[in-house]
């Protein structure tokens, strides 16, 4: 597969406009950041995120499909994140939505709750220059 072109984030006629990041990504990113993990494409592959003992995020941040570390040969597309709850398919999340589980453990709410909690957790914990990850 041919590796995507950025050309649309410069606002070129006739492509899509990015004007707001789904809340879930931007949380994803946030974490990321909090993690010590960015930028995304230096890493080898997706980024492995276990938000707690039941939320797992591969974050593609190459310009290419890459195939994530628990996910049975699931290639995550580039820029997105293929998430999973016990170790179980429950969404995929892009820059400008997705797809989650609507379960009553799994669904949105939940996996945002992770977010914020992993967010907080990794910003108090995670020296400059060292990633911290419960993984």
């Amino acid at each position: 597969m041919p590796e995507i072109p950025l050309s649309w984030l410069d606002g070129e006629p006739d492509e899509p406009q990015i004007t707001d990041l789904c809340l879930a990504y931007q949380k994803i990113c946030e974490l990321g950041i909090a993690m010590n993990l960015h930028p995304a494409n230096q890493h080898p592959g997706c980024l492995e995120i276990r938000l707690d003992d039941h939320w797992q995020i591969s974050f593609n941040g190459h310009q290419r499909p890459m195939p994530c570390a628990h996910g049975h040969g699931v290639k995550v597309y580039p820029f997105n994140a293929y998430v999973r709850y016990n170790g179980l398919p429950a969404g995929l999340i892009t820059p400008i939505g997705g797809t989650i589980a609507a379960g009553e453990a799994a669904n949105e709410n939940t996996l945002l709750a992770a977010l914020d909690a992993a967010i907080a957790q990794h910003r108090t914990t995670a020296a400059p220059g060292q990633a911290r990850n419960p993984e």
